[in-house]
Parts: structure tokens; sequence; C-alpha cells
């Protein structure tokens, strides 16, 4: 699906776990509704690396 990097990011704390999660599904629902025919993943790297995207955003 989407690259988390989950591996990397693991948490034992279930309510870590849980709010985490969580995080990551409002982070694509909201990527998703920027511009539907952009990729996720490309919309992850802007606003990664961009400030500015993330303020129009």
């Amino acid at each position: 699906m989407y690259i988390f990097q989950e591996d990397e990011n693991q948490e034992h704390d279930r309510n870590a776990a849980a709010n985490l999660s969580l995080l990551r599904k409002l982070e694509i629902s909201l990527l998703k509704k920027i511009d539907p025919k952009q990729k996720i993943i490309i919309k992850m790297k802007k606003t990664a690396y961009f400030p500015t995207f993330r303020r129009e955003c």
C-alpha cells in the first residue's frame, strides 16, 4: 500500500501503536483530498521537503 517504513518505527505500547495508526490514516485521507490525480507517494515527499506545500494544504 503506502510506505511509512513501519518496520523501522515499531512501537511496543498498544496505545502508541494505535495512535500512530490513526495518524497514518489521517495523513492518507488528507493527502487524497489535495489532488486526486497525483500519486500519494509524490504528495508525501512534497510535504516532507517543501514547507510551502504544507502551508498551502
